[in-house]
C-alpha cells in the first residue's frame, strides 16, 4: 500500500511542477490505528516554487484518493 501511495503522490507532484527527490515509507511503522482503516504514511522530499507546492498540496487533499497531509516543512533553497 505504501508503494502505491508513493507512486500516486509522485504522479500528482509531476502534474504540479514538483520535483520529487525521495519518496518512501517512514522509518517507523504506524501501529496506533485501530479498526478497519489504517493510515498509510509516506515521507517525501521534493523541490518546487511556492506556487507549485501550494497547487500540489491542494491537489493531494482534494483529489480522487483520500489523502491527508499531516505535516509539511518548507526550507529555502541552498545558496549555490
Amino acid at each position: 500500500a505504501g508503494a502505491q501511495l508513493a507512486a500516486h503522490v509522485d504522479d500528482v507532484a509531476r502534474e504540479h511542477r514538483v520535483w520529487v527527490q525521495e519518496a518512501g515509507a517512514p522509518r517507523a511503522a504506524d501501529t496506533t490505528a485501530t479498526g478497519a482503516l489504517r493510515p498509510v504514511r509516506v515521507e517525501l522530499r521534493a523541490e518546487s516554487d511556492f506556487q507549485g507546492v501550494l497547487d500540489f498540496l491542494r491537489a493531494l487533499e482534494g483529489g480522487e484518493k483520500l489523502v491527508r497531509v499531516e505535516r509539511a516543512t518548507l526550507a529555502p533553497a541552498p545558496d549555490e
